[in-house]
């Protein structure tokens, strides 16, 4: 779970999006939260995941 935070506040303090009204005739695109098994050697240091949050909705 603060794996998530960090992810995040990294996003806001990055700028990577803004907030904005969304116009009636358009769609949201979703995101979902993608972990990946770290290696062993990072276990140790009680690293287990990697996390990303990523867009879903494209083609």
């Amino acid at each position: 779970m603060g794996a998530m935070v960090e992810e995040m506040e990294s996003l806001q303090k990055n700028h990577t999006w803004e907030l904005v009204q969304l116009p009636e005739e358009k769609k949201i695109s979703g995101c979902k939260w993608v972990y990946r098994k770290k290696p062993t050697v990072l276990e140790k240091e009680g690293k287990k995941f990697k996390d990303r949050l990523v867009a879903t909705g494209y083609s």
